[in-house]
């Protein structure tokens, strides 16, 4: 995970591009199992509030995801959704893109992975944007990389910049968005 942190994520989002989404999302590979989980009742009204644009299915399906991958992760459940309701607002297939410094900069998927990543990783783009699982579980280790690199009650702010100017803003978001996630 070389230089992981100094080009985190992009500092804000400026527009989502109207490419329309493909007949068909890519298919999944075959790890990429989703478990049935139960959310947290919490976490399923923080869906249903934070997005009321999301049919009850859908938010339904949203929360279990999060829920399986924090899970899966050992991750604070409510950390990491609120980290997911700050970047996308649990809206699916969602691209934003910028320039900056004369490069384009795009952030894809439900936990907006930011494009540094796709090559950094070597990951599929368009399973970022259309596959849900595989955009949080991808996010989920960013996050714990960046989490086991800063240390303290505020490290997960590098997931979202390594800019200290920007930092202070999106760990009021998010804390904000935690309070009212915070599950059992």
């Amino acid at each position: 995970f070389g230089a992981l942190i100094t080009a985190c994520f992009t500092p804000m989002h400026i527009a989502r591009t109207s490419e329309p989404p493909p007949a068909a999302p890519p298919p999944s590979s075959p790890q990429e199992v989703v478990t049935v989980v139960e959310p947290p009742p919490l976490l399923l009204v923080f869906v249903k509030k934070a997005n009321r644009d999301l049919s009850a299915d859908e938010a339904e399906r949203v929360a279990r995801l999060v829920q399986q991958v924090a899970e899966e992760e050992k991750l604070d459940v409510a950390l990491f959704g609120s980290i997911v309701r700050h970047e996308s607002n649990f809206e699916s297939g969602l691209k934003q893109c910028q320039k900056t410094n004369g490069r384009r900069n795009c952030d894809y998927g439900l936990a907006q992975v930011n494009s540094y990543w796709i090559d950094e990783w070597e990951l599929d783009a368009a399973k970022l944007r259309y596959d849900d699982l595989y955009n949080l579980r991808i996010s989920a280790k960013i996050l714990k990389d960046v989490l086991s690199r800063h240390k303290g009650p505020l490290g997960y702010v590098y997931y979202y910049s390594a800019t200290p100017e920007l930092q202070p803003a999106y760990a009021e978001r998010v804390e904000g968005f935690r309070k009212v996630a915070l599950v059992d």
